[in-house]
């Protein structure tokens, strides 16, 4: 299983840390996209159209 520290690490510290209002993050690898919305202090997926 390979790693990915901006779904785990870099996410937590965007949420937690600096209280980022939107993550991003795009894997190259397998072409997943994925968006976050800063509710209440934690990150909420944002739904793709």
């Amino acid at each position: 299983m390979q790693y990915y520290p901006d779904k785990t690490l870099k996410k937590d510290l965007y949420q937690d840390r600096f209280s980022t209002h939107e993550y991003f993050w795009f894997s190259p690898d397998n072409l997943e996209f994925a968006g976050f919305r800063l509710i209440n202090q934690k990150y909420q997926a944002i739904a793709s159209n």
